[in-house]
């Protein structure tokens, strides 16, 4: 067993004088994440002191909660919840006994930092076999914070890029008795302060073929895109970089009357340079988005350690949707021309009175600027 056997079930959960007090936005951000549990099977790895289980239970037909410190019930779930059982086990050791295709929701908090590289590979694996085809695995793990005891306590963990995860569990896949081939297809990818959050779908394989794998296994790879980084600096991969956002900082701030606390959305943000630019010297709130997950992979790579208010995801801004009124500014740095129709008509409602909407567009060596005032 290679990752820490005597670790106690307060060191796993962040500072041992926190442990006991989950913040209720913190768990309210990761359970919103969630897919409908209504009548499903779920299977949480590292119970802790059980505050996620209670919430599972509370919609799941069953939860199974999994921990190798003990098996005992935590007391402030005694009696309330009959439809979830607890088990003390190693989720590591090949011993485990989970059938295959039963689990509709692997749910995983903050674990795998506990586990070596070999022990994750192989879980992973594992984890594809439980799930149902359509079913489910959410994760979340922090890459800049080492959890544990802030008095000094000895407690091994394993920091990694969030790149690592995404790379084990897009390699995954098992087959059937028929020889039909399931892997995981990444369905959210977002990064909240030091945590990252993965949302990952068990699906035929050829199901999941297509534009997506087109992007980041042909047009985008990771190692190009740190290529292109190392031409255009730090944070961005195509022309212009630092020294453009430099030179047109005072014309980009004019236009969008940028003021601190404003809360901007970018679509299209590549590997975060435009992002921590608005931060850094603005003050404001960045929500990033894109459609490649090697590009988003980079930016989680860059805001670790960083204390910004910078969220990045891996979504599809023609189908993502916000709350009316959440932003006060939409910004897009050569996406837009990529998107078929009126762009604004996509973004009006999340924008506040007042707001603006600006798209910079360059297409075929002419660029165009459009800005929209709300």
């Amino acid at each position: 067993m290679e990752h820490s056997a005597q670790v106690s079930v307060e060191a796993t959960m962040r500072d041992s004088t926190k442990a006991s007090h989950l913040q209720e936005e913190e768990m309210s951000e990761m359970l919103s994440l969630l897919p409908p549990i209504e009548g499903k099977y779920v299977l949480e790895l590292g119970k802790g002191i059980g505050h996620f289980t209670g919430e599972l239970g509370k919609q799941a037909a069953q939860v199974l909660a999994i921990d190798f410190t003990d098996n005992k019930t935590p007391k402030f779930l005694n009696g309330h919840f009959n439809n979830a059982m607890f088990m003390c086990a190693d989720v590591a050791s090949t011993n485990l006994d989970i059938s295959p295709d039963s689990v509709d929701l692997i749910f995983s908090n903050c674990l795998l930092m506990h586990l070596s590289d070999k022990e994750v590979e192989n879980l992973a694996e594992r984890m594809v076999k439980w799930l149902t085809v359509g079913g489910f695995l959410f994760l979340r793990e922090s890459s800049s914070h080492q959890p544990g005891d802030s008095q000094g306590k000895k407690n091994p963990t394993h920091p990694r890029e969030p790149r690592f995860y995404t790379r084990v569990f897009k390699e995954c896949s098992t087959y059937d008795d028929l020889g039909n081939s399931f892997e995981l297809s990444l369905m959210n990818f977002k990064c909240v302060g030091p945590h990252i959050y993965w949302l990952w779908k068990n699906l035929n394989s050829q199901d999941d073929k297509g534009f997506q794998r087109f992007l980041d296994n042909v047009q985008y790879k990771c190692r190009d895109i740190l290529r292109y980084e190392s031409v255009f600096g730090e944070g961005f991969a195509s022309s212009g970089g630092l020294a453009q956002m430099r030179e047109t900082a005072k014309e980009f701030v004019s236009k969008l009357e940028l003021k601190p606390g404003q809360k901007v959305l970018d679509v299209g943000c590549r590997i975060s340079g435009t992002e921590f630019f608005m931060v850094e010297h603005f003050d404001v709130e960045v929500v990033g988005i894109d459609l490649y997950i090697n590009m988003v992979s980079i930016a989680f790579d860059h805001a670790i350690g960083r204390n910004c208010s910078v969220e990045f995801e891996v979504a599809d801004c023609t189908k993502k949707t916000y709350p009316d009124s959440t932003f006060d500014v939409i910004h897009s740095l050569d996406t837009i021309l990529h998107i078929q129709g009126p762009p604004s008509s996509e973004f009006e409602a999340y924008i506040r009175q007042g707001g603006y909407d600006l798209h910079d567009v360059e297409a075929y060596g002419q660029d165009k600027t459009s800005l929209q005032k709300l």
